[in-house]
C-alpha cells in the first residue's frame, strides 16, 4: 500500500494536477486555523498548505513562547498561480500596515516542499516579531533562525532529505559564528547553517527552555554570542572552564555532519502526531469521527482535508517510530479508501477497526518498552 516509489513524487504532486485545468474565473478556496488564513483557486493545494501550516506552527512551539502566538490577525497566504504573480522569486513575505502580514506564493507544479516549508516559516517568524517585539521587530530577525525552524519543519516530512542537506554542507566551511548569528532574515544564504547551529545547541545539551531564551533575545535584537559561553559551559568537553564559542562551533559543525544510520522519532512523537492526523473533531465546521467520514467523503471540503493529510502521512512515514510503523500504514490504508471511488463501506469500517486495533497495540508496545527501559535505568 505504501511501497509504490512512484506514487511518493505523484503524491507531492496531487495539490498541483490540475493547476492547469483550471478555468479563466475559478472560484476562490479558503482555509484557516489560528495563525494562518490560506486563499487560493485549487481546492486540494489550500487544504495542503493549511494543514502545513499548523505543522509549521506545532514544531515552532517547541523553540518560541507559545503566548507568542497570539496574533489579533491571522497571517494571509495567496496561492497564485504565474497569470497573478507581480514579484520576483518563488515567494514574497509583505509586512502592511498595522502589523498585517502576507505571505505571496508562485503556486506551480515546480514548487518544492523545501521552498513552502522556508516560506511558511519565515512569515510565521516575520509575525511573530512584529507582535512581541513591535513593527520594527523583524529589523532584528536573524537568518539563522529562519532557517533552522524552516530546515526543521522540511526534514520532519522529509527525514531522508538529511543526507542531501548534509552532503550541500560538507562542501563548504562553517561560517564565522558572529557572521552565522548576525545575518539578517532579508539576506538569506539558502544554506542549513542555521539548522545546524541550532542541532549543535541541543546536541550539546542545551535544554528546550535555553534554546527558547537563546531565540527570544536574538529576535529582540540582542547579541547571543555574549551568552553562549556560560551556556554550553563543560558540555562541549569535560573541562570546567569556559568554551570559546569560536571553537566550538566547527567542532560541533563537523561532528553533526557526520555520517548517520538512521533519523526516527520517539515513540510519544509519533503516537501522538497519529492521534493528531486521525482527528477529525474539528473540519469544516463539523465535529466529525472517522466512522461519519464515510457519509461525507464526497464533500469537497472534507475530501481536500483527507487529501492533504494523506500526503502528509506519506511524506512523513518513513521517520514514524518502528513502534507505530504499522498504525501509521493503517491510517494510510484508512484514507485511500476514503479517497476511492470504488470503496464499498463494510471494507472501509474493517479498515478502520484495524487500524485502532493497530495504534491500541503499537501503545501497548510503547508502554512495555518504556517500562522495561525505566527498569534497566534503575
Amino acid at each position: 500500500m505504501l511501497g509504490d516509489r512512484w506514487r511518493v513524487a505523484f503524491l507531492w504532486l496531487l495539490a498541483f494536477w490540475s493547476l492547469s485545468e483550471l478555468p479563466a474565473q475559478s472560484v476562490v478556496r479558503t482555509a484557516e486555523n489560528g495563525q494562518f488564513e490560506i486563499v487560493g483557486f485549487h481546492p486540494r493545494s489550500v487544504s495542503y498548505v493549511e494543514e502545513l501550516s499548523r505543522l509549521a506552527i506545532d514544531r515552532n512551539l517547541r523553540y518560541l513562547n507559545p503566548e507568542g502566538f497570539r496574533f489579533p490577525q491571522r497571517i494571509l497566504v495567496n496561492l497564485k498561480p504565474t497569470e497573478f504573480i507581480d514579484f520576483e522569486g518563488d515567494y514574497l513575505v509583505r509586512v502592511k500596515e498595522r502589523g498585517f502580514v502576507s505571505l505571496d506564493v508562485h503556486w506551480s507544479a515546480s514548487l518544492s516542499l523545501e521552498t513552502i516549508c522556508y516560506a511558511l516559516s519565515e512569515v510565521l517568524l516575520v509575525r511573530y516579531s512584529i507582535f512581541n517585539y513591535g513593527i520594527k521587530g523583524p529589523e532584528h530577525l536573524p537568518e539563522w533562525i529562519v532557517s533552522a525552524l524552516a530546515t526543521d519543519l522540511y526534514l520532519g516530512l522529509r527525514p531522508a532529505q538529511w543526507l542531501t542537506v548534509a552532503a550541500r554542507s560538507r562542501k563548504s566551511d562553517a561560517p564565522e559564528l558572529t557572521e552565522l548569528i548576525t545575518r539578517n532574515w532579508k539576506d538569506p544564504t539558502e544554506s542549513a547553517e542555521g539548522y545546524l547551529f541550532l542541532s549543535a545547541l541541543e546536541t550539546n545539551g542545551l535544554s528546550r527552555s535555553e534554546i527558547r531564551m537563546l531565540i527570544d533575545r536574538n529576535l529582540n535584537g540582542i547579541n547571543i554570542l555574549q551568552l553562549l559561553p556560560g551556556l554550553i559551559r563543560g558540555l562541549a568537553t569535560e573541562r570546567a572552564e569556559a568554551v570559546d564559542p569560536a571553537e566550538w562551533w566547527p567542532r560541533a559543525r563537523t561532528g553533526l555532519l557526520e555520517p548517520r544510520d538512521e533519523w526516527m522519532e520517539t515513540m510519544e512523537t509519533s503516537r501522538l502526531w497519529i492521534e493528531a492526523l486521525s482527528d477529525f473533531s474539528d473540519v469544516d465546521g463539523q465535529e466529525l469521527n472517522l466512522a461519519e467520514l464515510w457519509k461525507l467523503r464526497q464533500e469537497q471540503a472534507v475530501r481536500d482535508v483527507i487529501e492533504a493529510r494523506y500526503e502528509l502521512l506519506r511524506l512523513r512515514i518513513l521517520r514514524v517510530n518502528p513502534v507505530y510503523f504499522n498504525a501509521a500504514r493503517s491510517l494510510g490504508a484508512v484514507f485511500e479508501m476514503l479517497l476511492s471511488e470504488e470503496g464499498k463501506r463494510h471494507r472501509y469500517i474493517h479498515q478502520m477497526v484495524g487500524f485502532f486495533s493497530d495504534f491500541e497495540d503499537n501503545k501497548l508496545i510503547e508502554e512495555t518498552v518504556s517500562e522495561a527501559l525505566d527498569t534497566s535505568e534503575k
